[in-house]
């Protein structure tokens, strides 16, 4: 993955998003889970954590996953990952990785 110039944060939603994908065909490619499950929008009336952002979605479908395309089967599948990349990071520490 490359990495952006030290000290320079992504400057828009784009340049975000395109950073995110990467990690995620990066980790894919190692057979590993979506790491960024755990990157919530907000939802713009409450305030509150939302969802995954649509290019979340999208990309999974791209990397062969598979999901109920509704509020609740977009949840479980983000739940999922977050499990998932959770118990792989657990059982690499515990190799000392």
């Amino acid at each position: 993955m490359k990495s952006p110039p030290v000290g320079e944060a992504p400057q828009n939603s784009n340049e975000l998003r395109g950073l995110l994908d990467e990690i995620d065909i990066d980790e894919a490619k190692l057979g590993h889970g979506m790491l960024t499950a755990f990157v919530f929008s907000q939802d713009e009336r409450s305030g509150e954590p939302f969802l995954p952002g649509r290019g979340f979605y999208s990309l999974a479908q791209k990397l062969g996953y598979s999901f109920q395309v509704t509020q609740d089967g977009k949840l479980q599948f983000a739940f999922e990952q977050m499990r998932r990349v959770s118990e792989e990071q657990r059982r690499l520490r515990a190799k000392g990785e």
